[in-house]
């Protein structure tokens, strides 16, 4: 009988030791990092990451198909866009808040040697424009500070048919300029014509590799939309070493409001 129960007792060890875990919330994994288990994800974040950035990183991964790569440090969320030679910041947005988010997430990466980061910027449609006249190019771009060496760059892109129905189309975001020390910006169509069906864009997701050798400091990341209803070039402006962009050219008809983030090293 005691047999018995010591190979019973045994057994419910194993089990209990094999049984995978899902953390509804968080859970400690290290004195720096915490996991977040997010839409059957888990996702590392730094302790220092405020619970405010922790929902938007939630929200993020509930409404878009983003998964982070590495440990998230910080991200940087905004909502709408608005005229910037007018003084009521409240009464200037072209666009409203509701129909775009531009977000950027930092996520530091692990390479013996280097301090390295991974950038991710997106720009989401709430609500894709679908004018059938004024469809053209839009640019999303996002650039940083401290000469951190761009050494990958890649892009995503999602549409919606008229139906509502999500797909990830490649081979649409064309990388328009890269500054391999301070920025990069794709270009990317608003519709898409494809198999007699008409794709509306939903978002981009432009993603930076950047890094330094092994140092301590601290780096600023910003990610700015242009969206425009009128033909013509949508030129962008990276400042030396400092994480701010500009755009000009006539094409030009509505910004976003940036989003930004902080690299820590």
């Amino acid at each position: 009988m005691k047999k018995f129960v010591s190979m019973f007792l045994a057994l419910v060890m194993c089990l209990t030791l094999t049984a995978p875990v899902y953390a509804l919330e968080e859970s400690n994994s290290s004195d720096s990092v915490d996991v977040l288990y997010i839409e059957g994800q888990y996702v590392q974040v730094d302790n220092n990451l405020s619970q405010e950035k922790r929902d938007e990183l939630i929200n993020l991964m509930k409404e878009t198909n983003f998964i982070p790569e590495g440990i998230v440090c910080d991200i940087g969320q905004t909502h709408g866009w608005y005229d910037e030679e007018k003084d009521d910041k409240a009464a200037s947005y072209v666009i409203s808040p509701d129909k775009f988010w531009c977000t950027i997430v930092s996520t530091k990466l692990d390479m013996p040697g280097y301090d390295a980061f991974k950038l991710s910027a997106i720009g989401q449609w709430k609500n894709s424009p679908t004018d059938p006249i004024f469809v053209f190019d839009d640019v999303m771009a996002m650039c940083w500070s401290g000469n951190l060496s761009l050494y990958n760059n890649s892009a995503r892109t999602f549409y919606k048919t008229s139906d509502g129905v999500s797909h990830e189309l490649t081979n649409q975001a064309v990388c328009s300029k890269v500054t391999p020390s301070a920025g990069i910006a794709y270009t990317v169509p608003t519709r898409v014509l494809s198999n007699l069906t008409y794709y509306y864009l939903w978002y981009i997701q432009i993603d930076a590799y950047i890094r330094t050798p092994d140092t301590v400091g601290t780096a600023n990341a910003v990610a700015q939309y242009a969206h425009k209803y009128i033909g013509g070039d949508v030129i962008v402006n990276f400042l030396s070493n400092l994480p701010d962009l500009s755009f000009s050219g006539a094409a030009i008809d509505n910004l976003s409001e940036p989003g930004y983030c902080e690299l820590v090293y």
